[in-house]
């Protein structure tokens, strides 16, 4: 009779609570959503995570940062920083619990699991799978610290009550959030003394050693969920940066709408720990690339998994890109290749709201977000060339990656592409490389962007500006090098009647030398479904392996129709490289040697080394001045970087043998 009454209430709340607002998370006992390996791989990922950066010097829990935390809030000097029991401050509860989640979460994203992400939950009024209840679920060490926990139940009959209550005794949204969510916390408290017995209190600071507690905190965060939702009027709403300072505002005003920081490119699926682009090689038939897209929310609600979706796409790169064409796949005419085409399709994963940390002093506020791993067939450069008789080299490798979201909320697609960047925080752009051939060259090296109109309409009067961007000590490139520019495809011919400035035209070459920071070019007509290019030739006069930037911006008066960021690094060896795309690294492989994540990170970095032996970590800001040093005890450590200002700074890491080896880390 108990077990025909225990189906029954369960079945009521299942009904009753996800009727009223669907769960955000799936249950790990679901055979449709887990095989029992795949339970396994995450009982073991969770148990990797509780022991991060273990130090046995100290005692029990101490030993384990993550048990050290929970540990902080369950049982604060401060009661003002208590979680538990403040029907005051009833969010106190939800939020922290949801945040501290987000931290195992963030890791397995970090490691490629995405699909456990966010947490599974386990309903305590279910049997919970064997996988996680052996004692490979749960941290041994150091010994009789963490007891065998009594699965046994005799009775869930009130942990099924209390979860009745909330589903039958009132409609849902009858209870104050403070009552609700104190009956979320007087069901966590029956399932501890369940699991624990009598012991809870002492028990509850060890609760993260055990795989099964995690499950169980993704429960409780969709009870608070539930009532957010269907109660508060909470929405969520997602967006991807267009650049380091976009904080997810429409319009964001952003200078540069091709240099998002959260779309970056990989030649292997290592995307994840190393959250940085790199040049794509097209050396291989077939060859494939992984594109990455980081997703944020500035809403107050954590969004839906499994609802719309993200989609990602390629393109030549061109300084008027529209929209669809050419990311649809379209032949333009007189182009047997495509000029862009989808790259791939995911259904959104959910990401958390802000999450203002009280707990710590001072006060800071935390970014959840997700990452999506688009695998993609390369387009060839040199088949793109052939549309494009005398092509430069340089041109055929640039191209566009671009991120958009339909995340449920209006979604403008419909005007100029840069106007929808602008406007849109659902849809971000970046500059990327594909080569087939060298990288460095010992000769003046001529790269070519195109000026493009692929609407039904003459565009006329185009203005151009370029921007050099200065470094520290305040030169560009333009003091390191010429620069000149010219025009091809008949665009040529409308040199002469062009306003200018800060160029000097030279009618023999036909070139426009540059000799300001700030040129600018204006009355450019483009016919309909057109693409022109616009050359420059740079010659170095010192090669001082510094690396240098500039912007080239195509407007119609003041309205930004695109742009395209060129790095120019002047190689000592001989020659220089040139790269179109924002965020490049060096083709060392020091990135796949030390992982740093997450990276870019709000302030708590985790350090992994992959084979190499770590003695010491400095960390400079952008002049060079030492803002951290630490000695590393094993080949982990977790950085508390939350008191710098937000920004780039250089991590050098001193290993065993002398040699030292160089990352960015960015702070946002």
């Amino acid at each position: 009779m108990k077990k025909m009454l225990l189906l029954i209430l369960t079945l009521t709340f299942t009904l009753e609570i996800n009727g009223q607002c669907d769960s955000r998370r799936k249950n790990i006992n679901d055979a449709t959503e887990f095989t029992d390996t795949e339970r396994d791989l995450l009982r073991s990922l969770i148990i990797e995570y509780a022991s991060m950066n273990r130090n046995t010097n100290l005692s029990g829990i101490n030993q384990y940062p993550k048990l050290q935390f929970h540990a902080a809030v369950v049982n604060p000097i401060d009661p003002s920083k208590d979680v538990f029991g403040n029907i005051n401050n009833p969010n106190n509860f939800n939020t922290w619990n949801r945040y501290y989640l987000q931290g195992l979460e963030q890791f397995l994203l970090s490691k490629g699991h995405s699909k456990f992400v966010p947490l599974p939950y386990w309903n305590p009024t279910e049997t919970l799978n064997q996988i996680f209840k052996d004692s490979n679920a749960q941290l041994n060490e150091p010994a009789n610290t963490f007891p065998t926990l009594n699965f046994n139940f005799n009775s869930t009959q009130d942990i099924e009550n209390l979860l009745s209550e909330l589903s039958l005794s009132l409609p849902l949204c009858d209870f104050s959030y403070g009552v609700y969510i104190n009956k979320v916390e007087i069901i966590h408290d029956q399932v501890i003394l369940k699991l624990y017995g009598d012991n809870k209190e002492a028990n509850l600071l060890n609760l993260p050693g055990y795989a099964c507690n995690w499950l169980l905190k993704a429960f409780y965060d969709d009870l608070a969920y539930c009532y957010q939702k269907q109660c508060n009027n909470s929405t969520y709403d997602l967006y991807t940066r267009d650049d380091v300072n976009d904080v997810g505002n429409e319009p964001s005003n952003a200078p540069q709408l091709w240099v998002s920081p959260d779309i970056w490119v990989r030649n292997s699926p290592d995307g994840f720990a190393n959250q940085v682009s790199e040049a794509i090689n097209e050396s291989a038939q077939d060859k494939k690339a992984y594109v990455y897209v980081r997703v944020w929310n500035k809403g107050q609600l954590p969004s839906l998994t499994g609802v719309n979706n993200i989609k990602a796409y390629w393109a030549k790169a061109s300084a008027g890109l529209g929209w669809p064409a050419p990311w649809d796949g379209d032949l333009l005419p007189g182009c047997p290749h495509k000029l862009g085409d989808l790259i791939g399709e995911f259904s959104l994963r959910s990401v958390n709201e802000d999450f203002v940390d009280f707990t710590q002093p001072p006060t800071v506020t935390i970014k959840d977000y997700n990452i999506y791993e688009f695998e993609m067939k390369v387009p060839d450069p040199d088949k793109i060339a052939e549309c494009f008789p005398g092509l430069p080299g340089w041109e055929k490798h640039h191209f566009c990656i671009l991120a958009l979201m339909d995340d449920g909320l209006t979604n403008n697609m419909s005007g100029d592409l840069y106007d929808i960047l602008n406007n849109n925080n659902n849809i971000a752009m970046k500059n990327v490389t594909i080569y087939s051939d060298g990288l460095f060259v010992n000769q003046p090296q001529i790269a070519c962007v195109f000026l493009s109109n692929y609407t039904q309409q003459a565009i006329n009067n185009i203005n151009l500006d370029i921007k050099f961007q200065a470094l520290q000590d305040n030169t560009t490139l333009l003091d390191k090098a010429q620069v000149k520019l010219y025009f091809k495809d008949g665009l040529d011919g409308q040199m002469n009647g062009l306003q200018t400035t800060g160029v000097i035209l030279n009618n023999q070459e036909g070139k426009y030398l540059i000799n300001n920071r700030l040129p600018t070019i204006n009355g450019i007509n483009l016919a309909t479904q057109s693409n022109k290019r616009i050359c420059f030739e740079i010659i170095p006069t010192v090669l001082n392996n510094k690396t240098y930037i500039f912007d080239l911006i195509q407007k119609k008066g003041n309205i930004t129709m695109g742009g395209e960021r060129y790095e120019i690094t002047l190689k000592g060896t001989g020659g220089f490289l040139q790269r179109p795309m924002e965020n490049s690294t060096s083709l060392k492989d020091d990135n796949r040697r030390i992982i740093l994540y997450p990276n870019p990170s709000n302030g708590i970095l985790n350090i992994a080394s992959n084979g190499l032996e770590l003695t010491r970590v400095t960390i400079k800001d952008s002049k060079g001045i030492i803002v951290l040093q630490k000695e590393f005890v094993d080949n982990n450590m977790q950085l508390d970087l939350q008191t710098m200002q937000k920004g780039s700074y250089q991590a050098e890491f001193l290993l065993e043998n002398g040699e030292i080896l160089y990352q960015t880390i960015q702070l946002f």
